[in-house]
């Protein structure tokens, strides 16, 4: 079989990745009650706090996790 075009192969991942962003979000979206009367209000602010600080310190690796892979 032939492989489709590189532009085709692009724009059929990008709107994958869009969707399971769109997926995502409305998860969250939707759960969101759920889980601050789960945690109660300080639980949740710990639980967003960690999520946070998880997320700055990805941006610390600077990529290295692909450099070490290639």
């Amino acid at each position: 079989m032939p492989e489709p075009p590189r532009l085709a192969r692009f724009l059929a991942n990008t709107l994958w990745s869009l969707w399971g962003l769109v997926v995502l979000s409305a998860l969250s979206f939707l759960l969101l009650p759920l889980m601050v009367r789960g945690l109660g209000l300080e639980g949740y602010a710990l639980y967003t706090l960690m999520g946070t600080f998880t997320g700055y310190l990805c941006l610390l690796t600077l990529g290295s996790g692909n450099t070490v892979v290639k």
